[in-house]
């Protein structure tokens, strides 16, 4: 499923003129995906290193099915479907799945040589040796891991589960049908916390795939919360979203209906496809 996601996505992507070559014009959750490929190589280099055959999958396995498919593949959905097609955002998210499926599909080849076989052929670019099993193994690229931003990260995608756990209950309860109705109101008990998120405030609605999210520094919490203390010193209330359902990206926007010839679309995506009058 990874690999599928990840080439579907690199249909219009060709390595030598769109990935992004400067490290620091990657948006910081591609940097964090990054640190965690690199990681993932750095262990099965070791692994194959010592024979140790065994522990490459439990690592593999958990880096698809947690760090990709449960957070990083779910969150780029809608900066690959519905951003600018040669934006940075785009390619950074882009060029960062090439970087992972390069890894990928060099270190599974040894267990599955005929899987990772036929995703060589699909890889996209021309620039490449024409077999999977001539290549070099992949080196282990130190500047790419951040420690600190995958504790940063950490925190964040232990914020996000106390969320997704509330949103959930909004859903069983059917007040709403999809997290993108949902707006998430965040209140802190403490200004460390509250440094925190304020630093990602503009991430968070991407991070728990909701269209908004309002931060709030409080001395003593609300008592209508649906999680309070899930991460301590946070509190957590979902809401409806304002506005109407853009039908292009579907996220909830005030800007949804303000432009009579395009009244089904918010303003970002009458920007990125041209139809934004000035």
């Amino acid at each position: 499923n990874t690999y599928r996601y990840i080439l579907g996505n690199l249909y219009d992507f060709n390595p030598s003129e769109d990935a992004v070559k400067d490290y620091k014009k990657f948006l910081e959750i591609d940097r964090w995906a990054l640190s965690r490929c690199q990681v993932l190589l750095k262990k099965a280099t070791q692994a194959y290193s010592d024979f140790s055959f065994y522990q490459i999958y439990h690592p593999v396995h958990n880096f698809c099915a947690v760090d990709m498919s449960s957070f990083y593949l779910d969150v780029l959905k809608d900066r690959l479907y519905t951003f600018a097609k040669g934006c940075n955002a785009r390619r950074s998210a882009q060029t960062v799945l090439y970087e992972i499926l390069l890894v990928l599909v060099k270190i599974m080849a040894p267990i599955l040589p005929y899987t990772s076989e036929e995703v060589w052929q699909y890889l996209p670019g021309k620039h490449r040796e024409v077999s999977v099993h001539i290549c070099q193994w992949p080196k282990v690229n130190e500047k790419w891991i951040d420690k600190d931003l995958e504790q940063a990260w950490q925190r964040l995608l232990e914020i996000r589960q106390a969320v997704c756990a509330a949103l959930e209950q909004k859903r069983i309860s059917k007040e709403i049908k999809s997290s993108l109705e949902a707006k998430v109101f965040l209140f802190t008990a403490g200004d460390e916390v509250y440094s925190f998120l304020q630093r990602y405030k503009e991430q968070l609605p991407a991070v728990f795939i909701v269209s908004d999210v309002e931060l709030t520094a409080v001395k003593e919490m609300p008592a209508d919360l649906e999680k309070f203390n899930a991460v301590k010193g946070l509190g957590i209330r979902i809401g409806r979203s304002d506005g109407l359902k853009c039908q292009r990206c579907w996220n909830w926007s005030k800007s949804v209906g303000e432009d009579e010839q395009y009244p089904g679309l918010c303003q970002r995506c009458r920007e990125v496809t041209g139809l934004l009058r000035s």
